[in-house]
Formats: C-alpha cells, sequence, structure tokens
C-alpha cells in the first residue's frame, strides 16, 4: 500500500465497517480514510478528530455529497449491506435500493479519476466454476429462506461492481461473518470448490476480512476477480 493511500469507507458505521476502521488506523502504513456515512454519532467516539480521517455525513444517493467525498480518494471500499426486516422477510422483497445508487457512486469515481474499488459481497453471488459442497448448498438455502432482502441486496452489489470494465474492481465473497479477532488463518480462493481447503469453514472474521482488504490495496492479486474468503 503506498504511503499517500486515501481510501473512501461506504459503510463505516457497520459492524464489517467498524472493524475496517479499527484496522486501517494501526495499519502499518497509515492510510488516510474518508467516511461517508449517513449518521456521524454511529462512528465511535474521537475518530472524528484523528487527523487522518474524514467524515462527510452523506448518502449514497446525493451526488453533491458523493462528489465531496471522492475528493483525494485513490481506493473506495464498499462494505455496505442489507438490512433484515420482518416485512421483508414475509412480503419476501428482493428490491435492492443501495445496489440501484451504486451507478451514481460510479459516475463520482469516473468524475475524480478513481479506478480501484472494492465491494462486500455474498457467496450467493454464484460464479461460472462455483461447486458448491453440501454445507454451503445448505447454508445459501437458509440465507434465501431467512434474508431474502439483504441476500439479493449483496448479490445485486457484486453485479454492478463487477459489470464495470472500465474500474479496477474486486469482489469478495464472504461467507457468516463473525467477530472474531484476526489470528485465525485465512483461505483465499478465485472460486467456491468441493476440494478447496477452505470448503469445511463457513466464517469469517470481520478483522480478517478488513486486513485482507488493506493487504489487497497493495498486492492487486484479485483485481477483476471475486474471490471468497473464509478462516480456517
Amino acid at each position: 500500500m503506498a504511503q499517500n493511500e486515501t481510501i473512501l469507507v461506504l459503510g463505516a458505521t457497520g459492524a464489517s465497517g467498524l472493524a475496517f476502521l479499527d484496522e486501517a488506523l494501526v495499519h502499518k502504513n497509515n492510510p488516510n480514510l474518508v467516511l461517508l456515512v449517513r449518521t456521524p454519532s454511529k462512528l465511535p467516539a474521537g475518530i472524528e478528530s484523528n487527523d487522518r480521517v474524514r467524515v462527510i455525513k452523506g448518502n449514497l444517493d446525493n451526488r453533491a455529497q458523493l462528489d465531496d467525498a471522492m475528493r483525494g480518494v485513490t481506493v473506495v471500499v464498499s462494505l455496505v449491506g442489507g438490512y433484515f426486516s420482518l416485512h421483508g422477510l414475509l412480503t419476501r422483497d428482493s428490491s435492492t435500493p443501495i445496489a440501484d445508487h451504486f451507478p451514481l457512486v460510479f459516475d463520482a469515481m469516473r468524475s475524480a479519476n478513481v479506478k480501484r474499488i472494492f465491494a462486500l459481497s455474498t457467496v450467493a453471488f454464484k460464479q461460472p466454476g462455483d461447486e458448491a459442497p453440501m454445507k454451503w448448498w445448505f447454508s445459501h438455502l437458509m440465507v434465501w429462506l431467512m434474508v431474502p432482502g439483504p441476500n439479493a441486496e449483496m448479490r445485486a452489489i457484486g453485479e454492478q461492481v463487477s459489470s464495470r470494465d472500465d474500474l479496477d474492481w474486486t469482489v469478495f465473497r464472504s461467507p457468516g461473518l463473525t467477530d472474531e479477532p484476526a489470528g485465525k488463518e485465512l483461505a483465499v480462493n478465485g472460486l467456491l470448490k468441493r476440494n478447496w481447503k477452505g470448503a469445511s469453514s463457513w466464517s469469517l472474521s470481520r478483522k480478517s476480512q478488513a486486513r485482507w482488504i488493506l493487504d489487497e490495496i497493495a498486492e492487486r492479486k484479485w483485481v477483476k476477480m471475486t474471490p471468497v474468503l473464509v478462516n480456517i
């Protein structure tokens, strides 16, 4: 990671976003952070006074706020996702209001000449060549049954980002996310395969996820790819 990296974080007040902030602020290369958030009060206490952090109150559907957030940015990291609701479960609502705003994000990136974007998606965002073990197939089914809205949202975000030929994108597909420490070994593979060493797991700590993103910003091993991440 270059010393002057500036990362725009979308979804900074969610569980994955907060874990990413924790890891980024202690990372050896000291990246700068721009946080576009609807509710700044949900951020950790004192973070707005950090010299490496700029907070923008705003939404993904506001182009002016996106343009403001994109100033000086070199990488966008999207950790946004859908939210469970009883109404959505009962009605099987599969609308994707968050993903639907991503074209506006892409427009703001193009105007600011930002090429690199990471996006959190789901292992249910299937890719040609995936081979789901029975454990994973059952987990996919339960996700589809219990959280149809968030499942549709995360798949749609993956589709939106991975369709962009003009961007250096990475859509990382994460399974069940946990709040465990980042100490466990991380397994990464381009496709889900039955004989892959990570196929026996169905969990990933958010801090492991964050560390992987921060490392991949520099290493660029997975540009225009959709890797699966798990702890083993």
